[in-house]
């Protein structure tokens, strides 16, 4: 049995906005540029210069909305939220106090214009997050806290920056706001400590595409209005810095009894190692 969903199109009213929907954003940023993307997935867009000819104001300042006589319900606009109101002219005004509020006003009125509204009828609303950190927690298949044929059949996968832009899509669109990436050791798929260049098993051609992937994942989510953590174990390091020092010797890749390491290595050496590569892995990932 097949069932397929499909979605009502766009229920633009063209009688009163000329087949398109002019937008004026007040502070343009990637988190708009999302929300927009998705809107003109159900109708046609078009960029404004004038809040004054636009049929969606975008509103991030105290000072426009006093102008657009819409200040309640700015000052009622928390932290990542948003508010949409009617105002002069038969426009429609969205508050909000960052841009990744902007950004959830926006898809949210996508949202109504596939359920059927038009502009002119879209339903009036304050929404301020209920929960703070709204995140996922995601197992990465490599350096994995166990071996196993299921945590390591979706490397690939995982690889590719195609699957990412779609994951993050689905978080921007259901409201989350935080990636947790979790496995045992981080820093040799990211960086090459400094101190500790041995640490990292690839060559700069190699690492340079995992620093592509990462610096490109990083920025996709930042630009959904997605921050991202990354987690790892203190007492656990690569195979290739346990063989150079031998210490951590749970972490080599022939050790035995991996799904019991005993006590943890806390040697200076690791502990030095740890700081270091925690402080250059921030340097190098500004995003």
């Amino acid at each position: 049995v097949l069932f397929q969903s499909h979605m009502p199109a766009a229920n633009f009213d063209a009688g009163s906005f000329q087949g398109h929907v002019k937008v004026y954003s007040q502070k343009e940023s990637p988190q708009q540029k999302f929300g927009l993307e998705r809107l003109a997935k159900v109708g046609s867009v078009k960029s404004e210069n004038s809040p004054e000819q636009a049929d969606i104001v975008v509103i991030s300042s105290p000072e426009l909305s006093a102008a657009l006589k819409v200040s309640t319900e700015y000052s009622a606009v928390m932290s990542e939220g948003f508010s949409i109101k009617k105002i002069a002219r038969e426009r429609i005004a969205v508050l909000s106090r960052d841009q990744t509020g902007a950004m959830y006003g926006i898809l949210d009125i996508a949202e109504q214009i596939q359920l059927g509204r038009t502009v002119r009828t879209l339903e009036e609303k304050i929404v301020n997050p209920a929960v703070g950190f709204r995140g996922i927690k995601f197992n990465l298949p490599w350096n994995s806290y166990r071996r196993d044929a299921s945590l390591q059949l979706h490397e690939k996968t995982l690889r590719d920056l195609r699957y990412w832009k779609s994951f993050l899509d689905m978080m921007a669109q259901n409201r989350f706001n935080a990636l947790t990436l979790w496995n045992l050791h981080p820093f040799t798929y990211m960086i090459r400590a400094k101190n500790f260049p041995d640490a990292c098993p690839y060559s700069d051609d190699e690492l340079r595409e995992w620093q592509h992937f990462w610096h490109s994942l990083f920025t996709m989510a930042s630009e959904r209005g997605i921050k991202t953590y990354v987690f790892n174990w203190n007492i656990m390091v690569s195979h290739s810095f346990a063989k150079k020092y031998g210490l951590a010797s749970y972490c080599l890749d022939d050790y035995q009894g991996k799904d019991f390491i005993g006590p943890g290595d806390y040697s200076p050496v690791i502990q030095k190692y740890m700081r270091e590569s925690l402080v250059q892995l921030i340097e190098e990932y500004p995003e």
